[in-house]
């Protein structure tokens, strides 16, 4: 019997800590690992880590001191000599290199096709922070090494196209999980005393800048008192004391809850709870929150930036408001409190056929395994 493939994972950071991109090799090397044998070569960002791990059928690299220095300076040497030592083991085999992002690992995979120009390296283009304009040449440099391309939004297609690279180029997005279209929402208003309770505002949102959310707090304060109104946020980040601050400010500290990172099966209770999900983006990869909150049901608010452009449709599946533009959101607020019942059933199904028909992680996996097969 013929061994299984071997794919070294390039990805800077891994289990404890996951974003989008980590989450997104992790759902498709769950579902592929009966046809393919997966390490991770990342970062050890902390000193306790173990140097090898095995978590289910993925094997776990961790190279480095646990620093921010050395993971930006000697860790893309350091993830090179890893697979190069590692590939001694595995004569024979076929190999696949698969770079997470422009990273600091995917620097070591460039660094590798020096030596192994046999061995194919895809490089998938999960980026959402305008990265491609603040390290433009390291863009340009590992693109040229890259033999396939994988975007996970057209518009970052667009940007790899700029970067001038002229091999193949796949569209495969992220997926979501197939629970959230399972999720019902209770149809009749939500009383107590009689009284109408909070409409539930909710985002999954880093805190930082590119989200957006002091767009969404000042468009809060010009929602009129008579819709109740209640914002949830979920995730942390750098700029948490700033978005604390400007929600005092601004009056809101009895409309705007902070809940810090969530697990996913919290987020799920998250989903069910709320009426309207809303991230007013100023730039975006491609937007993975966004088709969550639209496979579990509610009214989705966004901008027109990036890959957002891919699958929130005016009017169709969502709202979009102008970006960086308090009054353009509010005014789409409005229009999601104000939406009569049977547009609103209509948008949440046409929302979730789209999520149905292109985003679930089961397809997008069988996407992938079709790459790793043309690449070998």
């Amino acid at each position: 019997m013929e061994e299984k493939p071997l794919i070294f994972v390039f990805t800077s950071f891994y289990k404890p800590w996951m974003g989008g991109a980590e989450l997104a090799a992790s759902e498709i090397m769950k579902r592929l690992s009966d046809d393919f044998e997966f390490h991770i070569i990342t970062h050890r960002l902390n000193f306790a880590l173990p140097i090898l791990e095995k978590d289910g059928g993925v094997f776990i690299h961790r190279a480095g001191f646990g620093t921010m220095l050395d993971r930006t300076t000697i860790f893309p040497f350091l993830a090179a000599m890893k697979v190069f030592t590692l590939l001694k083991n595995y004569p024979g085999r076929k190999k696949i290199f698969w770079g997470m992002m422009i990273s600091y690992a995917s620097i070591g995979a460039y660094f590798l096709k020096f030596i192994k120009k046999d061995i194919p390296f895809l490089l998938t283009i999960q980026e959402g922070d305008n990265e491609w304009k603040k390290h433009y040449f390291t863009w340009r440099i590992v693109l040229k090494k890259a033999d396939r391309v994988i975007a996970i939004s057209s518009f970052l297609a667009g940007v790899v196209d700029k970067a001038g690279y002229r091999g193949l180029v796949d569209i495969i997005p992220n997926g979501v999980d197939e629970r959230l279209l399972e999720i019902k929402h209770a149809e009749m208003p939500r009383l107590v005393g009689g009284q109408a309770v909070e409409k539930i505002i909710f985002s999954a949102s880093r805190l930082v800048e590119k989200n957006g959310l002091d767009i969404l707090f000042r468009a809060a304060t010009k929602i009129g008192d008579e819709k109740k109104i209640r914002v949830i946020i979920a995730g942390e980040g750098k700029d948490r004391k700033k978005l604390e601050k400007l929600r005092d400010d601004l009056g809101l500290q009895k409309k705007v809850e902070f809940l810090g990172n969530v697990p996913f099966e919290n987020l799920l209770k998250l989903y069910a709870a709320s009426d309207i999900f809303v991230r007013p983006s100023r730039s975006e990869g491609l937007g993975s929150a966004f088709l969550e909150a639209m496979a579990a049901g509610l009214i989705t608010i966004g901008t027109p930036v990036g890959g957002i452009t891919d699958f929130l449709f005016e009017g169709k599946t969502g709202f979009l408001a102008k970006p960086n533009d308090e009054e353009s959101l509010a005014k789409a607020l409005t229009a999601v409190l104000t939406l009569a019942p049977e547009k609103k059933v209509r948008m949440v199904s046409n929302a979730r056929n789209l999520v149905r028909e292109k985003f679930l992680w089961k397809d997008v996996a069988l996407k992938m395994k079709s790459v790793f097969q043309e690449l070998l």
